[in-house]
């Protein structure tokens, strides 16, 4: 009985220790589970990350908006993690590679070869792309004259594409791998912008794949709010290595979104903000638990532009209209194809309009920039500013102003058209009168206003000959032909003043018969048509040349303070003797009226239009320029318009009646009101 009870008594014993063993032991893990939880989250880490400032917006000059922002997402490459290991970073590009081919998403690649064998070098090379190319071979110590093909295959064991990864998909990758080589080393930077404006199917992928190295992110992109404008508008873009090294004093990054062309480039200080900055709080597992702005973002400026979007829309609209009229008819000017128009505020400099055909969609070029680029007609090519041309008889009027100006000729005094100019027969030269070459006519005896009136060459060639050719090259100077107006947009070209000078600068000759084709147009004169706008600007205003400009004001982010207003400002002060600017002018008048040669289009023309139509034979072909400028007697804008192939100036002249009917809407619908009541009993 003893026995038993001592047995049961050590059972209860054992049951007892087991019982209490097993609380202590998960007592025990209990407190090292929360003294680990304590652990891990009482550790933090923060960081300190960029604040990209909004971009201002541009806007015409009424403040109807042009370019804003919109909130987007992008691609986003970790350099530092995708150089740590060739063979994850090889695994993590070829997916996104492969998501991008079947989301249509474009993406950065920078490699100056062909994306298909046989590897080329592409033609022309840029001097971007030639400078960072030569870098990444001398930090290589690779050859610098290494052929497309022997590269593509060092590149594929240097950054180890497996052999069965397909041709296409391996160019594509070490594409990618050579950008991000380029930006870890020289561009100090742990990250870059692989593909921008994504969709969010693509996000949500990225997101699911979690491939290393790579990341989706928002940003702001720029959003046009019009078709219109295209080449004054310009396009932001990735900040190349080369921009980085000019502007990183200016505390861009690497990764920022500058102006690349057009007014985002040239307002790009005004337009970009200045960057702030957050210090970000994370646990050990990697949720953040805290962010504070350390220095907020500054937006940048709103930027209002001197264009008219109305008057710009109209003057597209009509120039397209006109060379598609042209070119459907089996008449003169059949072959017309391109040319453009610039609108300019002859008491100012502003540019209300600038339009250029053929033109493109500025929302699309990123997707259309192969297509555009190989386009025999250059719609990328704005001829506004870039395109020289031969300004024929447009010339006139400064060839009329030299001769008055030098008193070689006077305002009342005539010179008898006889035909043929014939001082200089003796030498094989003798220029025909234009009517008397095409029906042996004569204008007969004209005065200055008369002779601008029909464009009689004959005229012009005795008056030059009379001066030479040194007042004739001084006059076309002081009125800015020949020479950068200093437009404030990129890409402005100078174009060619016809004269001894020129002549001499390239070790020729000039001669006499030059001078008298000089005094006409012809020549080697070359003028953009927004010199020529200026050039009838400053003679409608009474000799005042401005510099053109496109920027006319900045307002805050917020729109509530201006903080920079841009003044007129005057190149040059032409003195005119009254008289002799009265007898251009009147000419300019006449050209409008009976007999002149622009008198089919604004004879009728309720407001008082003066003019000048031009002509001019290129490779076999004519040009038709027209410039005007209106009212007469009080000017306000004047117009220039270029069409190549168009034939003659009259031939363009109804693309300028359209943009005075748009800029005069008003004042000619209170001119017809007013005739509807005189009729009335």
């Amino acid at each position: 009985m003893r026995r038993r009870y001592i047995l049961r008594l050590i059972l209860l014993g054992l049951c007892f220790s087991a019982t209490l063993l097993t609380l202590l032991g998960n007592l025990y893990r209990l407190q090292l589970l929360t003294a680990k939880a304590d652990t891990v989250d009482t550790r933090r880490y923060t960081k300190t990350e960029r604040l990209d400032a909004a971009r201002g917006a541009l806007l015409d000059r009424n403040g109807r908006p042009l370019v804003t922002n919109r909130v987007t997402s992008y691609v986003k490459l970790d350099t530092t993690a995708l150089m740590s290991n060739h063979k994850t970073a090889n695994a993590s590009l070829l997916a996104l590679l492969s998501l991008c081919r079947q989301y249509n998403t474009p993406h950065t690649d920078t490699l100056p070869i062909t994306a298909e064998p046989p590897y080329r070098y592409l033609e022309p090379l840029s001097d971007t792309a030639r400078s960072r190319l030569e870098r990444f071979l001398k930090k290589r110590e690779w050859p610098a004259d290494i052929n497309a093909e022997t590269l593509i295959e060092k590149l594929k064991k240097t950054y180890r594409v497996e052999a069965e990864v397909p041709e296409r998909e391996a160019r594509a990758l070490i594409g990618v791998r050579y950008e991000v080589e380029l930006r870890h080393h020289f561009g100090n930077i742990s990250a870059y912008r692989f593909a921008s404006d994504i969709d969010a199917a693509l996000v949500a992928a990225i997101q699911e794949r979690k491939l290393d190295g790579v990341s989706a992110a928002q940003e702001t992109a720029r959003h046009y709010e019009t078709h219109l404008a295209a080449h004054i508008l310009g396009r932001t873009g990735p900040i190349s290595t080369e921009e980085y090294e000019q502007l990183k004093a200016e505390q861009y990054s690497l990764d920022a979104i500058v102006g690349k062309e057009g007014m985002e480039k040239q307002l790009e200080s005004r337009l970009r903000g200045i960057a702030g900055s957050r210090t970000v709080e994370t646990n050990g597992d990697g949720d953040t638990t805290g962010v504070t702005v350390d220095k907020p973002a500054q937006p940048g400026d709103n930027c209002l532009l001197t264009l008219d979007i109305e008057l710009q829309r109209v003057a597209e609209q009509a120039l397209s209209d006109r060379i598609a009229e042209l070119a459907g008819g089996r008449g003169v000017g059949g072959e017309a194809d391109a040319g453009a128009v610039v609108v300019i505020d002859v008491n100012s400099g502003e540019v209300l309009a600038m339009a250029t055909y053929p033109t493109y969609a500025p929302s699309t070029l990123t997707n259309d920039y192969a297509k555009l680029l190989a386009d025999p007609l250059k719609p990328l090519f704005n001829r506004a500013i870039a395109g020289t041309y031969a300004p024929g008889s447009t010339m006139k009027m400064s060839s009329a102003m030299a001769a008055l100006q030098a008193g070689v000729v006077s305002p009342t005094a005539t010179i008898t058209d006889l035909g043929v100019f014939t001082a200089y027969q003796n030498v094989g030269y003798a220029p025909m009168c234009g009517l008397y070459k095409s029906a042996r006519q004569t204008h007969g005896a004209l005065n200055v206003a008369a002779a601008l009136q029909v464009s009689c060459n004959y005229f012009f060639y005795e008056t030059a000959d009379r001066m030479g050719i040194v007042p004739l090259e001084g006059m076309a100077n002081r009125l800015g032909l020949g020479q950068r107006s200093g437009l404030d947009l990129p890409g402005e070209q100078a174009g060619v003043l016809a004269g001894s000078q020129n002549r001499a600068a390239q070790g020729k000759t000039w001669n006499p018969g030059d001078t008298l084709q000089m005094a006409i147009g012809q020549s080697d004169n070359l003028f953009t048509p927004l010199q020529l706008a200026n050039y009838t600007a400053t003679i409608a205003n009474g000799g005042t040349r401005y510099q053109p400009h496109l920027f006319k004001l900045a307002k805050s982010y917020d729109y509530k303070t201006v903080t920079q207003t841009v003044q007129p400002t005057v190149l040059a002060q032409l003195e005119f003797d009254p008289a002799n600017l009265a007898a251009v002018q009147q000419g300019m008048r006449l050209v409008c009226q009976t007999g002149g040669t622009a008198s089919s289009v604004f004879g009728d023309y309720p407001i008082a239009v003066a003019a000048k139509t031009g002509s001019a034979q290129v490779n076999g072909k004519t040009n038709g320029i027209f410039v005007s400028y209106a009212p007469y007697e009080q000017p306000e804008i004047a117009i220039a318009v270029v069409v190549e192939k168009g034939d003659s100036g009259g031939n363009i002249a109804p693309i300028a009646r359209t943009i005075y009917d748009c800029y005069f809407a008003r004042q000619l619908a209170l001119n017809r009101q007013t005739q509807a009541n005189q009729l009335l009993p």
